[in-house]
């Protein structure tokens, strides 16, 4: 039987986030194997995040890259990639994989948490996709064994993932300098939130 783990809130400061984030997730493998190939429950990890930048990004892309997370990632990002930024590439089709990932289009939805859901126990909340991850320390929910704080942060991941759009395909493309184009940040979609409701 495992001992139950409380969610606890703590505030992470700047240039902690990922190396936090990273050591959260393999402890998590290391000691209960939920984000594996052989847990059937856990069959994708689930991620909201501002961009490929965030901290929460990298940490999940890092780890898929060196095996310890074995199943498929379904990713939902705030920001469409910066194709021209260095390493966006190699973190967009990690944390991708074969579902495709989807993209918010609708500015009002950027109050949404980041967020990571590890098989059927364990989650992180961190900051609305608002606030850009790199330019403050910032409170963060680190749940390790509490399925009902993984069952809601599932269930907001799931409502979220039906009303955004998919990924465009020339973002999952290889960039070239013929196929980069201009990066989309939150002034552009404050300008014209594509997904927003005609009125």
């Amino acid at each position: 039987m495992s001992r139950k783990v409380a969610p606890f809130i703590d505030i992470v400061r700047l240039e902690d986030k990922e190396a936090k984030l990273t050591a959260f997730i393999r402890t998590l493998v290391e000691q209960t194997g939920g984000v594996s190939d052989a847990d059937p429950k856990g069959n994708a990890v689930l991620l909201i995040a501002r961009s490929t930048e965030s901290p929460v990004a990298k940490a999940v892309a890092a780890l898929v890259r060196e095996g310890t997370i074995r199943v498929p990632v379904k990713t939902i990002l705030a920001l469409a990639p910066r194709q021209e930024a260095e390493g966006v590439s190699e973190t967009l089709s990690a944390i991708v994989g074969t579902h495709g990932g989807r993209l918010v289009r609708d500015v009002r939805l950027f109050d949404a948490h980041e967020q990571i859901v590890l098989g059927q126990a364990a989650s992180w909340t961190g900051d609305c996709m608002r606030r850009d991850p790199m330019k403050r320390d910032a409170f963060e929910c680190f749940a390790g064994d509490c399925s009902k704080t993984a069952g809601w942060a599932r269930t907001s991941f799931e409502r979220l993932w039906n009303i955004c759009e998919p990924l465009p395909e020339d973002l999952l493309q290889p960039v070239t300098a013929e196929t980069c184009p201009p990066p989309v940040g939150v002034e552009d979609a404050v300008a014209e939130p594509l997904g927003s409701p005609q009125v």
